[in-house]
């Protein structure tokens, strides 16, 4: 699979104070409190989108990683039905557009993986097949 990966400005990361909205309940968390952890390791995903179905199932290689999930571009409403439909463990936040940019994400596509261990962005899915080689 055809992937593009940017390299994260960090001081672009902690521009703003925003506050994300679980998918499942009503905790808040801090997005800085998230980027600023290294293990943090995020997947932007939004309704119907095939690639990040896929990419949520495989994250198996990340299991030394704290995962979160950002759902995008879609309404809170259709994004808390997707989360559950796909049965997974990790936390769910659901993010607005234009906050995406303080977590050096320029482009509305997804699945994302943003890793902040190597402050990196990779677009599309990837298998951990393939990301043991990155």
């Amino acid at each position: 699979m055809i992937y593009m990966t940017l390299i994260l400005a960090v001081g672009s990361l902690f521009a703003n104070e925003v506050q994300l909205k679980s998918l499942t309940s009503a905790e808040t968390v801090s997005l800085n409190e998230l980027i600023q952890d290294e293990a943090t390791l995020m997947v932007l995903f939004q309704r119907d989108c095939v690639a990040c179905k896929k990419q949520i199932k495989d994250l198996d290689c990340f299991s030394d990683r704290k995962i979160v999930l950002l759902g995008s571009f879609s309404s809170e409403e259709s994004l808390r039905k997707e989360y559950l439909k796909m049965r997974v463990k990790h936390p769910s936040y659901m993010i607005q557009p234009s906050d995406l940019k303080n977590i050096g994400v320029s482009e509305a596509m997804t699945p994302q993986l943003i890793d902040m261990k190597l402050k990196k962005i990779s677009y599309g899915y990837q298998s951990c097949k393939s990301r043991r080689h990155l």
